[in-house]
Formats: structure tokens, sequence, C-alpha cells
């Protein structure tokens, strides 16, 4: 599932990527806490940065338009930067990553426990920010319609079991269980914005076409299944984040950070 070409090509080239995005990340944004909190921001930054531009590296990609994906991410990376003014939207954004990197079988090594530890991460990012609950049901349709086994589908289940179990138990013995009660009570639904929600909605519905078309597109009769399975699996990813979005993203274009993969791998056509 990994591409032919040597990844080292992509050294210097990532490296400028990177700078770019450190530095409008130093630039933009504005941290008001102390040195640590932004410290912690900034890493936090950082490595989702580098996770999602491994995830698109090293997934199976045409040489041509790994490129081209590769600038995309970075550029919606730089216009969403904000999102890690947030330390919990932005701890959210990076597990996040790291359970698509798991569901999207981007390291082989990996793959044992996959489904566990996808359903125990996207736990975790729901309970940061609720909205994500929605992810964590797309993981698990994922699980039962494209990895049909049912240990896959008992591990998904596993995980996140686990991980209420932890939250739930650390809530308790830290005497917090009315505060996170509280919390999930209090999630409200900002008001739609028809100037900035529609315009967003209305570009990610155009991606969405474009990818179920390239999906039906003669060039996938070749590919191989598993390939195929992962590139449909981006779409409905975007397509359940643009449902998210239809909800809660009001005028804040920071959340858009949480489709910036998908919509630098379907828009480049490189998967």
């Amino acid at each position: 599932m990994y591409s032919q070409a040597s990844n080292q090509k992509y050294f210097f080239i990532g490296a400028f990527f990177f700078l770019l995005f450190f530095g409008a990340m130093l630039y933009i944004i504005d941290f008001k806490e102390n040195s640590a909190h932004k410290f912690i921001k900034i890493s936090i930054g950082i490595f989702c940065f580098l996770i999602n531009f491994l995830m698109i590296l090293l997934a199976k990609t045409i040489h041509r338009r790994r490129i081209f994906a590769m600038a995309v991410y970075t550029l919606l990376s730089i216009s969403t930067v904000n999102i890690f003014d947030s330390f919990y939207r932005g701890l959210t954004y990076l597990i996040l990553s790291i359970a698509l990197i798991f569901m999207l079988d981007i390291i082989p090594s990996f793959s044992k426990f996959k489904y566990f530890n996808a359903g125990l991460l996207a736990f975790f990012a729901a309970f940061l920010y609720p909205p994500v609950s929605l992810i964590v049901i797309f993981f698990f349709l994922t699980t039962i319609f494209m990895f049909e086994q049912k240990v896959n589908i008992f591990q998904y289940l596993a995980g996140i079991f686990i991980a209420a179990l932890l939250t739930l138990q650390i809530a308790y013995l830290t005497h917090h269980l009315p505060m996170l009660a509280e919390w999930l009570v209090n999630i409200q639904i900002p008001p739609f914005s028809i100037e900035f929600q529609l315009p967003a909605l209305l570009l990610l519905g155009f991606i969405l076409l474009y990818g179920f078309y390239n999906h039906l597109s003669e060039r996938f009769v070749v590919q191989e299944i598993d390939l195929k399975n992962k590139h449909l699996m981006l779409v409905f990813y975007l397509l359940f984040w643009t449902v998210i979005f239809a909800l809660f993203l009001g005028s804040d274009y920071n959340l858009l950070a949480f489709v910036s993969v998908p919509v630098s791998i379907l828009i480049s056509r490189s998967l």
C-alpha cells in the first residue's frame, strides 16, 4: 500500500512546508497564557502537522499529485492555524489525526490492534469535543461495512468501552462526576451563520461530489480494492464532518482544520 518511490526525496520539500506552517503559527496565533501553556499549544500544532503530513507522505499516492496534496494541506493548515489557540480543540485534532492513521492502516506495523486504538482515541476526542461523537459512529460503521470481520468490530467497541471506563473512573476518583455531567448537558448548537457557514458547506459539498465522481470513475477499475475502500472512507469521513459543520461550525472557520487531510487528498486525486 506504499509508493515505490523513496520518501527521502521529499525531505527538503517537507521541511520547507513545515517551516511555512511553523512560522505562520508563531506569527498568527495570539498566545495570552504563560510560556508553559504556549509551549504546549505549539507542540500540539507541530505534532498535528507532522502526523498529518506523514499520513499524506506514506499513503499510496500518485507521485506527481502527492506534492500537490502536501501543498494544499500546508495551505489549509496555515489558514486554520488558530485552532491551536484552543487547547481542547487542538488536542482533539491531534488525537483524531492519530485515530485516522489507524483506520486507514497507514503504518502496517500498527495494524494488529488498530481498531481498538481507533475506538479508544475516537472516544477521547469526542469527550474533548462532543460533536466528534458523530465520527465515533462513522468509524464504527466503517468497521462494520468495510472491514467486516467480527474481531475488528469487537476491538473497536472494546476500545470505546475501555476509554469510557477510564474517563468515568478518573472523574469519580477526582470527584469530578458532577462537573462531567454538567459539561455534557451544556453543549449548545450555535446559530446558523449564512454568511460563514453556507459558503463553507457549499464548498465542502462540491468537494464531496468530486470525491464521489472520482471514486466511481474508470481509473479505480484497475486499482486494488483496499485502496478503493480507503478513498471511499475519506469521502464519507468528509461527509460526516460536513454534517457536523452544518450544526456546529458557526463562524469559526478554524474548525475546518479537521478536514484538511481528506480535502487535500480528494481534490488532488492523489489516492
